[in-house]
C-alpha cells in the first residue's frame, strides 16, 4: 500500500497515521478538513497513505475524529 518501516501506527474513527522510522508521518483515510497533512487532502479522501508535508523529526502521535 505504498506504506514502508512504520514504528507505529495511530487510528482514529475516520483516519489512520503511521509514524515511520525516518520520524515522519504516512496518513489515510477521510482527508476532510485537511486530516491526512498532504497538499490535496482537504476535500479528498485516500485508501493509500500518503506523506504528511513539513513534519519531520516526529516522535508521537495524537489523533482524533476531526484533527492529527
Amino acid at each position: 500500500i505504498g506504506l514502508t518501516n512504520p514504528v507505529k501506527i495511530y487510528s482514529s474513527p475516520t483516519h489512520i497515521c503511521a509514524l515511520k522510522d525516518d520520524a515522519t508521518v504516512m496518513c489515510w483515510g477521510m482527508g476532510f478538513n485537511g486530516r491526512l497533512g498532504s497538499a490535496w487532502s482537504s476535500l479528498t479522501n485516500s485508501s493509500t497513505p500518503v506523506s504528511v508535508l513539513y513534519l519531520n523529526g516526529v516522535v508521537d502521535l495524537a489523533l482524533g475524529s476531526t484533527h492529527t
